[in-house]
């Protein structure tokens, strides 16, 4: 579908949301707005869809390969069987082709089917590409998405690919100098300087910042949550640790036991 070895969702969009070969539901009428052009999901097989169970914040800058592999590795580490679970996605889910092309679409239509979609499912996961300034936290999107979800009360489950998830345990088990560092690089981002894609959508969610909550408490709210995620992959990991030390220390007792009974 597309020549890069490890696309992003941005090549695949440029690849199925065109007139190439490959373009998906282009000529297939929407049955919302009954045009021609409609979102993945209405152009998938019936058997791909279903109630959403999940909301997932990332960005289009992501490789899908990168995605693939957080998802996997949270379903493995949160023991959650993948059939069981259904994911909204923007990628899939809004009409791109009114999106991509500016028809009828605009950043305050975006805001309002994000919210009323995150409302409505209830979870939401987070994609994050790196534990050390994630592209993540430098995205006005992925921000405000962040804020709506704590304004909500929704809870978020932080998603790092697996080599990531390792390094960032790796870092904490160093001790107190290593949660620091997590700490101080996850938190080094300034939502004032996030982009987005198109200046339109950075300017009109900035203006919403900035008449609601404003950038200095929306940096200090996510802050607060995720120091508190770090907090819980510590005490996550100890208790991981704590299991393997108890489970080694039982063995060893008891093979002191047996050789013991041996020579009596």
């Amino acid at each position: 579908v597309t020549e890069n070895a490890r696309p992003t969702f941005r090549d695949f969009a440029q690849a199925i949301f065109s007139d190439s070969p490959h373009a998906c539901g282009k000529d297939k009428i929407c049955p919302r707005d009954g045009l021609p052009g409609c979102s993945l999901v209405d152009f998938l097989p019936g058997e791909h869809i279903g109630e959403c169970t999940d909301f997932l914040s990332w960005t289009w800058d992501y490789e899908v390969e990168l995605v693939q592999d957080a998802l996997r590795t949270w379903a493995t580490t949160s023991k959650v069987d993948p059939k069981d679970r259904v994911i909204w996605m923007c990628f899939a889910c809004n009409n791109q082709w009114r999106i991509l092309f500016g028809q009828q679409v605009d950043s305050g239509d975006l805001e309002s089917m994000f919210r009323e979609n995150l409302q409505r499912i209830g979870n939401m996961l987070a994609v994050l590409d790196k534990w050390q300034t994630p592209r993540y936290l430098s995205r006005i999107w992925t921000i405000y998405e962040q804020h709506v979800a704590i304004q909500l009360k929704v809870p978020v489950s932080m998603l790092l690919p697996h080599a990531e998830g390792q390094s960032l345990l790796e870092c904490i088990e160093t001790g107190a100098s290593g949660i620091y560092k997590v700490c101080n690089t996850l938190l080094a981002f300034d939502s004032k300087s996030a982009k987005a894609t198109f200046e339109e959508d950075e300017r009109v969610v900035k203006a919403m910042i900035e008449e609601t909550i404003g950038f200095e408490m929306l940096d200090r709210q996510i802050t607060t949550f995720l120091v508190s995620w770090v907090k819980q992959v510590l005490g996550v990991h100890m208790q991981s640790l704590m299991s393997k030390v108890q489970k080694a220390t039982r063995s060893d007792f008891y093979f002191f036991e047996a050789r013991h009974y041996e020579q009596v």
